[in-house]
């Protein structure tokens, strides 16, 4: 079923899915199942394994976007209960854990600090509450090649990546700062695993790399996959004047409970996204990392 998200996982998750014979629905910005049809309760009868909910509103500061988010979630939900659709996959976030110390396991205590972490909490509270058969994901922040090049602040690579196709020098602000950056395809290896799984409680699941890693080894990753295709990447490292939030999940629960790992290499996952970025002509970088 088609998602007409302007996000990169859904196409890629729906193109596996459909690839692999499963009957899939995704609950995406523009959802492949229209809102009215979810008034009308023309989910009933379909014969869906699983709904798989992308969508988010990512605002920081406008509360009606969230809060239009949170009630399409919550008609999503009541909607799949009615169809008795057995598994509700939610594509929660790393955000939900604030700025406490990692590494974050699910049984951590959580505390947001951004809007947009709150809402993916308040989602997972509504799944919770439903009562029904749903997983949460918390995913890691999500890198890789896409269709159309993503160019984002939190988004490192991506931006030294474009830095280096426009011979553009960069300095790298917070070099100390650990990250945990998944690849986009190991994202929709998870949904599929735990679509797969037999079990329809898994609850809350983090998804991110398995290994840590700070934006220093990142510019060294992406410096070296540059000169590999002939190209540089001119980056300086500024001295570290303020402590920096750290990012990083304990993955251990998913991959004891559903078997899933993370198999994709960052220099994989570099190498791929200078492919994917070249031709798109000069990237609007919006001032970050300059």
């Amino acid at each position: 079923m088609r998602a007409g998200s302007e996000g990169y996982l859904p196409e890629l998750f729906l193109r596996d899915g459909e690839g692999s014979g499963r009957s899939l629905a995704a609950a995406t910005g523009l959802p492949a199942i229209e809102e009215r049809e979810l008034d009308a309760g023309k989910l009933r009868g379909r014969q869906y394994e699983a709904i798989i909910h992308l969508a988010s509103s990512r605002s920081s500061t406008d509360l009606s976007s969230q809060a239009r988010s949170l009630e399409l979630t919550q008609k999503l939900i009541s909607a799949s209960l009615e169809a008795g659709i057995q598994k509700f996959v939610l594509a929660s976030s790393q955000a939900v854990y604030g700025m406490s110390p990692p590494v974050w396991c699910e049984s951590r205590s959580v505390a947001p600090a951004s809007l947009y972490g709150l809402a993916k909490r308040a989602k997972e509270l509504m799944c919770a509450a439903a009562g029904g058969g749903y997983v949460a994901l918390r995913f890691a922040k999500l890198v890789g090649p896409s269709p159309q090049f993503r160019v984002d602040a939190s988004e490192l690579p991506h931006v030294l990546v474009a830095k280096s196709l426009e011979s553009s020098p960069v300095v790298l602000q917070r070099p100390d700062q650990r990250l945990d950056l998944l690849d986009v395809r190991d994202a929709a290896e998870a949904i599929l695993a735990v679509i797969q799984c037999q079990s329809l409680h898994l609850g809350v699941l983090n998804v991110g790399a398995g290994e840590h890693v700070t934006a220093k080894v990142v510019a060294e990753v992406v410096a070296g996959v540059a000169l590999e295709k002939g190209l540089r990447l001119d980056y300086r490292l500024s001295p570290v004047t303020r402590p920096s939030r750290a990012f990083g999940m304990s993955i251990d629960r998913i991959s004891e409970l559903v078997g899933w790992k993370p198999s994709i290499r960052l220099e994989k996952t570099v190498s791929d996204v200078f492919d994917s970025a070249r031709g798109f002509g000069r990237m609007d970088l919006h001032g970050f990392y300059r």
